[in-house]
């Protein structure tokens, strides 16, 4: 037990004490029944021990006397209380004293001394170190009352109590201007209508471990301005209202700097406690109790669930944020709360609150706030805003609804006006003679396209005088207009206005951007003006009246009217309701979109319909960029906007679609392009972006694309005809363009280097090193690193990968290499000027076995190994450092690789009409032709590329392989490496009869045409059948292949695995595989 020390030991008590009792001098007091009428004083000099003792105060005098201590008072294993219930005592510690209460029953403690608070409180310490331990307190039911209050003191313990307080508005501890209190352990039940458990206030090193609060309507804890407090492991039973209400009225960092664990519940529920997070996303929980976060900025809240009767989401001091996708099936307290926060959004929420408030911006200075698509459904407010401050917040397509309170509630203890908005809003509410709209603070309301309705009474009150000088706009708002209730005196107003929409089309019911509509109130003063959009509308808030709260002042009746160029009208309405008017114009206008929003735009007002059929120098423009036509178009009703399309780094005319004077010469400039690596891309398709154009396209000829100039970023061009231009890097080559490859129906591709990555360091430091890292899965390369050795204003570094060795450019490649590589400086600086050279890379081990790997570095016609270090492995992966001599040409290949001499490829010809090369076979059987039997192919040709060919990268070059590959597996499917039609239906091409026998070597029957060529028989020509079986290899060997590749190999490995079900040896299949194509070791890794 934590006591006292005594002194000079009096043991004589008294038992009954009529007077008013001065304690001068140490007392111990035991076992015995004390009955005081009067104030018992313990002097600053005494010690007083009670053991054992039932102490009843006010035993008969009617008074509301109490103990007052200065001295050390020390209670243990007693019992005291009041003489009846209406003599309540008041219970006061006062310094120097120290308090010490243990194992005993307090009863009927609370009385208003007004003292330091003009309120009740039953037990007041002021002791340090005063420990107040495994009691009983119950608190009298008192109105108003504050039940433990350590008031401007250090170093105290409260622990394992039960603390039970029922008064109407009631504190159970309360902690204020105090400091390093340990609260552990105690049971606190606070059941009144206004009822926290633990109250702070200016406190600082409080501890709060292992409590168990209840309460009814009010949160189990609430802190003020207070810093360095902890939550351990405490449990909140409420009723109605949250675990924790923070009250700070400055918004200072350490008055939301807190310890929380993850085992404080409210309701069963754990509670979360972030602070100091910056850019982080918390998401994908369920069935939590409540989030605080504090002191944190630009936070993700997404796809939360919460238990039910659980509290809600708080925001402190946390700004730039946004709350989406939480669900409240059923919540207590206040759902969303901030404090101190600004510009956060509240998207995409549903709350079924039964508790006390939806929202409570309860707070000061929460600005800017967005609240959107937010279903509430409550008991109570839904949106209570009160205190200082929530300025200019938006409600956006949310819907609320309340019974028996006001759906919004707006008070405030500043002086500043505020502004909120509701905009197509649902405002639902039942409130039996008040207004569902309440106002208590000097405040600016927007209602757009709302919805209030109150069944049961008014839609809008003004409480007096807080809210003077209000003003409230209604545009388009269904209310109860006779519905408004003001307390006498108030010099509030209100607008009440509707919607004037104006629509104007041309002859043939096309609408008319820019037409001009003005509309003028009733004493001729112009009330509002508008420009008529893309849809051809302009909407005017027209008010219909003003008021003061007790008068009306109609602006009816408004004249509108409304001109475009030489052409106008008007008419007069009265706007009781929303108008909507039509009108037509007698011309036809070109329909230019977006394009007038930029004033570099060719205007088409007071033109004549002969002047539209042949406008001069036409120019539209957006920010993306610009053309003037050189002569003369027909823009007479034609459709611009949609048909020609200006969009980063593209241009693109549709002229298919307009009429043929736009396909005519225009100078075109596009923004935002590198002038320092850049080229000009052209299809004859119309395109709707910058990379179909490129990947469809080719570069554009230098006799359609003239006069190219390009400055800053801006790039200027003359084109004689139009199609889709567009802009985009030059491809890394050290060769000519090579040469489109002619697809079979007779189209062109091109594209992006996907298998190249590029970085430009500016103003390079003599010693500084640049690092470039790659992610990309076609490089091997993960990390290049260099150090400059002088001062370099522009470094660029290229790293791009070769499927094949560049052969045009190599005299000899790496026997079996994993991969060829570029590492290039594009001109900007030279291998002199840089050292410290490091690649680091890494190789597959399905490749690599049990081999190591090396870098080879290709410089004056040699390769040569550069030192490489294993570094790591993972499951797939083993991993290297490279130390290159300089940038080049690289390898990367086994250890032990040869160097292969470049043998010289035989120059390609054009193949004639007279000889066609047959490159695949048609897919369509015909009825002449056996089932299963090879068919004659449809024959084709290309020009072939044979240097340049290898050189593309599979992305890179082969955009057009991508084409061309469905092109190859049509021929293969009759070839036999695919069987996309049935076996059910036709027997599998690979064995062409129904029923293939043992004796038959070549499974099938003998076709009657003509034994297509093989590959041997025309080395010069593509060879489609090669070029599958390396992506074949590249599939086995664990590279990146296109999905229908793959589905060559599953669909080969089923049909062998029926084929040998039905009898047929391995051998027999593998013969019928290499006589359809398969190279050998391919067919033995498929076959297992």
């Amino acid at each position: 037990m934590s006591t006292n020390r005594r002194i000079n030991l009096t043991v004589s008590c008294p038992a009954e004490v009529p007077y008013a009792w001065n304690i001068t001098s140490d007392i111990y007091c035991s076992d015995m029944t004390m009955r005081i009428d009067r104030n018992m004083t313990i002097n600053e000099s005494a010690n007083v021990f009670f053991d054992n003792i039932t102490l009843i105060m006010n035993s008969s005098s009617g008074a509301h006397n109490g103990i007052w201590s200065f001295g050390n008072l020390t209670v243990n294993n007693s019992n005291v209380t009041a003489g009846n219930p209406d003599d309540d005592y008041f219970w006061w510690n006062e310094q120097p004293g120290k308090l010490v209460l243990e194992n005993s029953d307090v009863t009927e403690v609370n009385y208003d001394r007004g003292v330091y608070f003009n309120t009740y409180s039953a037990l007041v310490i002021r002791g340090n170190g005063s420990s107040i331990k495994n009691n009983q307190i119950v608190i009298d039911s008192e109105a108003r009352q504050y039940g433990i209050t350590f008031l401007e003191v250090s170093g105290c313990q409260f622990e394992n109590n039960t603390l039970i307080s029922t008064g109407a508005s009631a504190i159970g501890v309360w902690a204020y201007n105090s400091s390093y209190i340990n609260l552990d352990h105690n049971t606190l039940s606070v059941t009144g209508s206004v009822g926290y458990g633990f109250y702070l206030n200016y406190a600082i090193g409080i501890n709060f471990t292992n409590n168990t609060i209840s309460t009814e309507e009010y949160p189990g804890f609430s802190i003020g301005d207070s810093s360095d407090v902890s939550f351990f492991g405490n449990t909140i039973v409420s009723s109605n209202s949250s675990a924790f209400w923070f009250n700070s009225q400055t918004g200072d960092v350490s008055h939301f700097n807190y310890s929380f664990d993850t085992y404080n519940v409210i309701n069963g529920a754990t509670i979360y406690y972030f602070e100091e997070l910056s850019g982080t996303t918390i998401e994908n929980i369920e069935n939590i109790g409540e989030i605080y976060i504090a002191n944190s900025d630009s936070i993700v809240v997404r796809n939360i669930t919460f238990a039910d009767n659980a509290g809600g989401l708080y925001l402190l001091n946390t700004h730039n944020s946004l709350v989406t996708e939480l669900r409240f099936p059923k919540s207590k307290g206040y759902t969303l709360n901030q404090r101190f926060a600004q510009n956060n959004t509240f998207t995409d929420i549903s709350v079924n609150n039964t508790g006390k408030y939806g929202i409570s911006f309860n707070s000061k200075y929460s600005n800017n706030t967005k609240v959107m698509n937010l279903t509430l459904i409550n008991s109570f407010r839904s949106i209570y805003n009160s205190q200082y401050g929530n300025d200019n917040i938006a409600y956006i397509n949310s819907s609320f609804t309340s019974t028996n309170a006001a759906c919004i509630y707006m008070t405030s203890l500043g002086e500043e006006q505020i502004t909120n908005t509701f905009t197509n809003t649902n405002v639902s509410c039942t409130y039996s003679g008040k207004g569902i709209v309440y106002l208590d603070q000097e405040i600016e309301l927007y209602f757009t396209d709302t919805i209030i309705h109150n069944s049961l009474g008014p839609a809008i009150e003004f409480n007096t005088p807080n809210s003077n000088n209000s003003s409230l706009h209604f545009v388009n708002a269904t209310f109860n207009e006779s519905g408004i209730i003001y307390d006498a005196g108030i010099t509030a107003n209100y607008t009440v206005a509707w919607y004037m929409d104006v629509h104007v089309n041309d002859t043939d019911g096309n609408p008319l951007y820019g037409v001009i509509v003005t509309a003028r109130n009733r004493t001729g003063q112009i009330a509002a003006v508008g420009h008529t959009d893309q849809d051809g509308r302009a909407r005017l808030n027209l008010t219909n009246y003003k008021s003061n709260l007790t008068d009306r002042f109609y602006q009816n009746n408004y004249t509108i009217n409304y001109t475009f160029g030489n052409f106008n009208g008007g008419w007069s309405v009265n706007m009781s309701t929303n108008r909507d008017k039509r009108s037509s114009l007698n011309l036809t206008l070109p329909f230019i979109g977006n394009f007038s929003l930029d004033n570099r735009t060719s205007t088409f007002l007071n033109k004549t319909k002969e002047q539209l059929m042949n406008y001069s120098n036409l120019t539209l423009a957006r920010p993306f960029g610009l053309i003037r036509w050189i002569g003369n178009t027909n823009t007479n009703g034609a459709r611009l906007a949609q048909h020609i399309m200006m969009a980063s780094k593209l241009i693109a005319v549709n002229t298919s679609a307009l009429n043929n004077t736009f396909d005519s010469s225009a100078n075109l400039e596009i923004t935002g392009v590198d002038c320092s690596d850049y080229a000009i891309y052209r299809s004859s398709a119309f395109h709707n972006s910058a990379a179909s154009v490129i990947a469809e396209g080719t570069e554009c000829p230098s006799n359609i694309c003239t006069a190219v100039s390009c400055n800053g970023t801006t790039l200027s061009f003359t084109v004689s005809g139009f199609s889709s231009y567009a802009v985009g890097p030059v491809l890394a080559e050290e060769t000519p363009d090579t040469p489109a490859t002619v697809t079979p129906s007779g189209s062109t591709s091109s594209g992006f280097a996907k298998n190249m990555e590029s970085i430009t360091f500016n103003d390079v430091k003599a010693g500084q090193e640049k690092i470039f890292i790659l992610s990309n899965y076609l490089i091997a390369i993960t990390k290049v690193s260099l150090k400059a050795k002088e001062f370099i204003s522009k470094m660029k570094i290229s790293v791009r990968s070769y499927e094949e060795a560049p052969y045009s450019l190599l005299e000899s490649t790496i026997d079996g290499a994993y991969q060829y590589l570029k590492v290039s400086h594009e001109n900007y600086f030279d291998n002199s000027q840089v050292e410290d050279i490091r690649f680091e890379f890494k190789v597959p081990k399905s490749w690599l076995g049990a081999d190591k790997a090396m870098l080879y570095r290709y410089n004056d016609g040699d390769w040569n190994k550069q030192r490489t270090e294993s570094t790591s492995t993972d499951t797939s992966y083993v991993y290297y450092t490279g130390y290159p001599e300089g940038l080049s040409y690289f390898a990367i290949a086994k250890e032990e690789a040869k160097v292969v001499p470049v043998k010289e490829t035989p120059k390609a010809t054009e193949p004639t009409a007279q000889t066609p090369e047959p490159i695949l076979q048609s897919p369509q059987p015909t009825a002449q032709t056996p089932t299963g039997q090879a068919i004659n192919p449809t024959q084709h040709t290309t020009k072939p590329t044979p240097h340049t060919q290898q050189e593309k990268s599979w992305f890179a070059s082969n955009i057009t392989m991508l084409v061309s590959v469905s092109v190859v597996l049509i021929g293969l499917i009759i070839a036999g490496i695919v069987f996309i039609i049935g076996h059910r239906k036709y027997p599998h091409p690979i064995l062409q009869s129904p029923q293939p026998t043992p004796q038959d070597s070549r499974l099938g029957t003998q076709s009657p045409h003509p034994t297509p060529h093989t590959p041997e028989s025309h080395t010069s020509q593509p060879d489609q059948k090669a070029m599958v079986n390396s992506l074949i290899r590249r599939a086995f060997e664990g590279k990146p292949v296109p999905e229908s590749v793959q589905n060559i190999i599953n669909a080969t490995k089923a049909w062998a695995q029926e084929q040998s079900q039905k009898g047929h040896t391995k051998e027999q299949i593998k013969a019928a595989l290499l006589k359809q194509g398969w190279q050998e070791d391919l067919i033995d890794r498929l076959l297992g």
